[in-house]
């Protein structure tokens, strides 16, 4: 880490125990927090607003595509059963459709959807759960998302998150999660514990893949 390195802060710990990755992607660069082990792009190198909006409206997410819902059952069904069935859910970050609440209701589970670009307006109550999916590798800033995001579970409800484990840093460089731009915050294991202890919540399932589910302490 070189001395224009010296402080800086990861986005998730806010800890500044930061060194930068033997690894890039094009123009952008990478950084490892040791606190927490989160994997996060280079500041500079964020996408902005209007071309993070561009991206998501060429997302090809339909309730048609077969392959796109049995991905989206990885996190649905262990989440199934965590929660009742007339618990009322909030899906975080949707993306321009709103197919996940559409697959939750065909199981009778009502749920509203929220997304910055799209469905910008969060109705003012609290969820009995919250599903993320594919949504925590495009914060910029995720403590800030993380400490909204459980504000709106109530007490003793439950977070869905869904977001590709990172395993092997000597992998990295080649890892197809990395080459969307708007890809740039990385979790592992290690990363979802430190989120556990430090947003008051309790892991309660995870694939150890790309799926855990919290309770709301």
């Amino acid at each position: 880490m070189n001395d224009a390195d010296n402080n800086l802060q990861c986005p998730l710990c806010l800890k500044t125990d930061v060194e930068k990755t033997a690894f890039s992607f094009k123009i952008r660069h990478y950084y490892f927090c040791r606190n927490c082990n989160l994997v996060f792009a280079d500041r500079l190198t964020l996408p902005d607003e209007k071309d993070e909006k561009k991206r998501y409206k060429f997302h090809q997410n339909s309730e048609k595509d077969d392959g796109y819902l049995n991905f989206l059952e990885k996190a649905i069904t262990p989440m199934l059963a965590q929660i009742n069935q007339d618990d009322v859910g909030l899906d975080y970050g949707c993306g321009p459709s709103k197919t996940t609440s559409e697959l939750l209701a065909r199981k009778n589970i009502l749920c509203d959807v929220y997304d910055p670009f799209f469905f910008p307006q969060i109705p003012g109550k609290t969820y009995d759960f919250i599903i993320s999916t594919e949504v925590f590798e495009h914060f910029h800033q995720p403590d800030v998302d993380i400490k909204k995001m459980v504000s709106l579970i109530k007490t003793g409800g439950h977070l869905a998150v869904m977001t590709e484990f990172w395993h092997d840093m000597d992998k990295f460089a080649d890892w197809y999660y990395i080459r969307d731009y708007t890809h740039v915050s990385f979790y592992n294991l290690e990363t979802m514990k430190h989120i556990e202890k430090s947003y008051s919540l309790k892991m309660k399932y995870t694939d150890s893949i790309r799926v855990v589910i919290f309770q709301k302490l």
